[in-house]
């Protein structure tokens, strides 16, 4: 995904006025080092691998997955009918290295729905029953999509087998922050006139969802995964990478803080608390069942890298969102 000159420029600003120096409780958390250099912002948005651990080296063993994910509910302040359904009955996704990140993260907000899943959901929890499902099932891209609107025009009415797509997305609420021309989101602007403050209007706007209950999806450094909490500098992402990955199969954001993540999204899709089903916990454990890791491939690393297409006027109307630009 590109961002315009303007929007670079504002990001690499940013990195000055908003020093990206991370605390060492955070810094420990990730396993980060004290000559892990930063850099500008050009150089961020390059870093995809660094970014989201997909190399694999923060890792946990079985027995360490529900600790680590206790430690991140706390510190990230995540909202409890989100933390139940993850011990509870929601299952872990491993898309390995196809490139079916923003396909998988709206898998992600379904499950919490508490809908039926279809019979073909549990391949889903490792990369060979991904390729099955998302290149051979569903036929759509390796190399993945710049947009979820990209996404949802390659996806046929009836692609998912268990309902169309239109009413799969009737589930979620669907919100576009950037439009064509650099047009901005009127109901988010507010007062802005310049980049910087859109961008902060933006990070209040998904904080606000958050606050609010929500958990939302979002395309962020050639990758689409959940935000489901935030501490004062950081989000935390809800992965596709399996229940060993990272935290637990959560991600803490340290890499970049709150306002360069809303300063570089186009668009969401987010699940209202009102849309959750249940969240009981089923009472078993998450580390009974071994989540098979992302492994080396001979393919291509690329995913999501697609160039995103910017939204037309009334495209966002067609996702169920009024076209306000």
């Amino acid at each position: 995904m590109q961002v315009d000159a303007s929007t670079k420029k504002s990001l690499i600003k940013q990195v000055s006025d908003h020093q990206i120096a991370v605390q060492t409780r955070d810094r420990s958390l990730r396993g980060f080092n004290d000559e892990d250099g930063y850099g500008d912002q050009s150089n961020h948005l390059k870093d995809t691998n660094k970014a989201w651990d997909l190399k694999g080296k923060i890792k946990c063993t079985r027995k360490q997955v529900p600790g680590r994910r206790l430690r991140a509910y706390g510190k990230y302040n995540v909202q409890s009918h989100i933390s139940s359904k993850i011990e509870g009955d929601y299952m872990f996704m491993n898309q390995g290295w196809v490139g079916a990140c923003s396909f998988m993260s709206l898998m992600n907000l379904y499950q919490f729905t508490g809908k039926p899943l279809p019979d073909w959901f549990t391949e889903l929890k490792n990369e060979d029953g991904v390729e099955q499902i998302y290149l051979k099932k569903f036929g759509l891209a390796w190399d993945g999509y710049g947009s979820f609107v990209s996404l949802a025009m390659s996806v046929s009415e009836s692609g998912l087998g268990f309902t169309t797509w239109k009413d799969f997305l009737s589930h979620f609420k669907y919100e576009v922050f950037r439009g064509s021309q650099n047009r901005w989101n009127k109901s988010i602007l507010g007062d802005a006139t310049t980049v910087g403050e859109y961008d902060l209007k933006m990070q209040k706007w998904i904080e606000d969802r958050l606050d609010e209950g929500c958990i939302v999806a979002v395309p962020f450094v050639e990758h689409f995964a959940c935000i489901i909490g935030y501490d004062d500098e950081h989000f935390l992402f809800l992965n596709s990478f399996g229940e060993r990955h990272d935290q637990g199969g959560l991600s803490p954001m340290l890499l970049y803080s709150k306002l360069q993540v809303a300063s570089y999204i186009e668009d969401c899709f987010y699940l209202p608390k009102s849309g959750f089903g249940s969240t009981e916990s089923t009472g078993e454990s998450k580390v009974s069942t071994p989540v098979r890791q992302v492994r080396k491939s001979r393919r291509s690393t690329r995913r999501s890298t697609r160039r995103s297409k910017r939204l037309m006027n009334g495209l966002s109307t067609d996702l169920g969102q009024p076209a306000f630009w």
